[in-house]
């Protein structure tokens, strides 16, 4: 399982629109230039926002987009399956089920449970966490309980050492990373808060 570049783009452009006065529209080029988003790629990302009734848009002269609600109460597990599909680790826990053993497979539930915590992680992280610096980010991850976690059954074997699962996310890395001074540099004023990626990183990874 990957987050795309296309919903790491969609979570920077509703990041941008969140930093705007309530109700005002953004016009796509100017999204598109701040943070150097192709403007057609933009587009497709921003009608499949649209649809998930994420966003507002308006035609015309005076036309443009804005948050359909308020950014507090938009998550970012919506905003990346509004992009991207439900989030699956594998095949056995997909909305219809690609393995004929996911009833019975160990590998199953633990793949199932790490997949409920990531997802409740991305539930929990709103889109003005996002905009907040990045010790602020980790540190609300660190805070959530673990306990709303179904437990896995106690007759399953415990592994024997922890599992440890990599999520990889796209172009974080100083220098083209657009809160690094890049191509896509937003300003000393936003240097102080992680881009989309690297805040879904640490999400990701808080919890040990």
């Amino acid at each position: 399982m990957k987050i795309t570049q296309a919903g790491e783009y969609g979570l920077l452009a509703l990041i941008h629109m969140a930093k705007q006065p309530e109700g005002r529209l953004v016009m796509i080029d100017a999204i598109s230039k701040a943070e150097d988003i192709p403007k057609g790629f933009l587009a497709k990302i921003l009608q499949s926002l649209s649809r998930a009734g994420l966003i507002r848009t308006r035609q015309g002269a005076r036309g443009g987009v804005s948050l359909a609600r308020l950014p507090q109460s938009i998550s970012v597990l919506e905003i990346i399956e509004a992009i991207e599909g439900k989030i699956a680790f594998q095949r056995c826990l997909e909305e219809t089920p690609g393995c004929d053993k996911a009833e019975s497979c160990t590998l199953c539930a633990v793949f199932g449970e790490a997949q409920k915590r990531m997802t409740d992680v991305f539930h929990n992280m709103k889109l003005t966490d996002l905009m907040q610096p990045m010790d602020a980010v980790i540190a609300k991850v660190r805070s959530m309980p673990l306990g709303t976690q179904p437990a896995v059954d106690a007759s399953l074997p415990a592994p024997a050492m922890p599992i440890s699962m990599p999520v990889p996310m796209p172009h974080c890395s100083e220098g083209s990373c657009h809160c690094h001074g890049g191509p896509g540099a937003l300003g000393a004023s936003h240097a102080a808060a992680p881009c989309a990626g690297q805040a879904l990183h640490a999400a990701a990874v808080a919890h040990p």
